[in-house]
């Protein structure tokens, strides 16, 4: 796995953008919420770390508080205190 720590949400663009990964996408409002669309599988769940994956691209989430709201086949929604986001190259 490349692991790659996020610098800011134009650094997150950036990866997606060069790594042309169509098949995830990620939403943020603020550091309390995050929508990422395109995860298949919750790897690991607990309140200071989420890590979901799909098929090219999986993200882990660290902060404090952390809970899923929303889960569907489309989309996961988390909430609480994010302070940071790993993308990770499958």
């Amino acid at each position: 796995m490349d692991m790659k720590k996020i610098k800011s949400p134009a650094h997150l663009q950036k990866l997606l953008n060069q790594t042309l990964m169509r098949d995830a996408a990620l939403s943020l409002s603020g550091n309390s919420e995050a929508t990422v669309e395109g995860c298949s599988t919750i790897s690991s769940y607990d309140e200071n770390m989420i890590l979901l994956s799909g098929k090219k691209l999986s993200f882990r989430f660290v902060g404090c508080g952390l809970e899923l709201r929303s889960l569907n086949q489309e989309s996961v929604v988390i909430r609480g205190k994010i302070e940071s986001i790993e993308l990770i190259e499958n």
